[in-house]
């Protein structure tokens, strides 16, 4: 038979786990979601050069990115981060490199639940080389950070793949670029 002080430990800890799962379910859920900007049905191919230098080969792309608030309270976005890489099919790492994100955004963006982001965010991302999608990957992927009316920080990543067809794409089968924590 458990001791009073045992039994004492597991109540306070199934109340500590149901409160804390009680939190969770009441939290915001911030969701990105990604498209070509008005006007771009794709990427666009191009070739820079800088005095002197060789001539450089490079793939642009124009999406328009915003966020959703699916939970059931209110958020403050502080910061929006992204990058556009391609990358040899089957060399994709499992973890997303948040490190390696270009902030483009710091406006703090309160967002009530259920409210979508008040106007959609126009990002000009562009990446090495002449896109193949026979061997390589077209991915954007990101992080949104936010805080929640509970004082904590959060983040939501996002992934995007760019298919063939050049459609924008939920990155299948890396759970980690589409996560919510």
């Amino acid at each position: 038979m458990p001791s009073f002080r045992t039994s004492l430990l597991r109540t306070i800890k199934r109340q500590a786990n149901a409160a804390e799962a009680d939190l969770a379910a009441q939290s915001p859920w911030i969701m990105v979601n990604a498209e070509y900007s008005p006007g771009m049905t794709g990427p666009f191919l191009g070739t820079s050069r800088d005095m002197g230098e060789p001539e450089v080969r490079h793939t642009d792309f124009m999406f328009r990115f915003d966020c959703v608030n699916h939970g059931k309270t209110p958020a403050l976005i502080t910061e929006k981060a992204a990058s556009l890489v391609m990358v040899p099919k089957g060399k994709l790492p499992k973890n997303p490199d948040l490190s390696s994100l270009t902030i483009f955004d710091r406006r703090a963006e309160p967002l009530a639940a259920g409210e979508k982001s008040k106007q959609g965010k126009d990002e000009y991302l562009s990446v090495p080389g002449y896109r193949s999608l026979d061997d390589w990957i077209v991915l954007y992927y990101g992080v949104v950070r936010y805080h929640d009316v509970f004082g904590r920080d959060r983040q939501t990543t996002f992934g995007y793949e760019v298919t063939i067809g050049d459609k924008i794409e939920r990155l299948p089968g890396y759970p980690k670029y589409n996560e919510n924590t």
